[in-house]
């Protein structure tokens, strides 16, 4: 899950690069997009898997490991990278640079009690204050769509095309909803 977490935030940082522009951090809603992807491909297998290797039970020679081909359709990620300037840093070096990082330990009863108690004291990152990107209107949605069905076309996946028309039809229905008729008389209204 982190391999596909880290490279939708890999392919968004190559395409603002490709795009001229300096990569962006990733928002909150940014990154609960990028897990709920990650999530998504999430299979079966990799959950046994993962069990499996937590509680140390033996895996059949008939289940499939499936950690060991995580980094096999890199290599467009890799070159990208070589291509921006990234050269002698592999996809799969960047993607597996914290496997070894303790990411957590156990508390103690009186470690919970007191980080509930003062949740300040434990929190030690500073909030910081992120600008509001204004709302997208509909015309800019019916670009951003167009684009993406463009982009789209370029593919024979039918699933893909399927969710472009669900995408669509939303616009178009919740655009039809916003938008209102303004009465005649508001037009010739003299401005002050």
């Amino acid at each position: 899950m982190f391999e596909d977490y880290r490279k939708c935030i890999v392919k968004r940082s190559l395409a603002s690069v490709e795009r001229g522009q300096q990569p962006a951090g990733v928002t909150i809603l940014d990154a609960m997009h990028y897990l709920a992807s990650a999530w998504s491909a999430v299979t079966a297998a990799t959950v046994e898997h993962c069990f499996n290797k937590c509680f140390g039970v033996r895996a059949d020679d008939t289940t499939e490991a499936v950690g060991d081909g995580a980094f096999a359709d890199c290599d467009e990620l890799n070159t990208a990278m070589e291509t921006v300037g990234a050269s002698g840093i592999a996809y799969s070096d960047y993607a597996s640079v914290d496997d070894a990082v303790v990411t957590s330990a156990m508390l103690s009863v009186d470690d919970i009690v007191a980080e509930c108690a003062d949740p300040c004291a434990s929190d030690e990152e500073v909030e910081e204050e992120v600008e509001r990107i204004p709302e997208p209107t509909f015309s800019s949605a019916v670009a951003a769509l167009d684009l993406l069905r463009r982009y789209v076309r370029t593919s024979d996946d039918g699933e893909s095309h399927m969710a472009l028309q669900v995408l669509e039809k939303r616009l178009v229905l919740v655009g039809r909803e916003k938008m209102r008729q303004a009465p005649l008389h508001d037009f010739f209204k003299r401005k002050n």
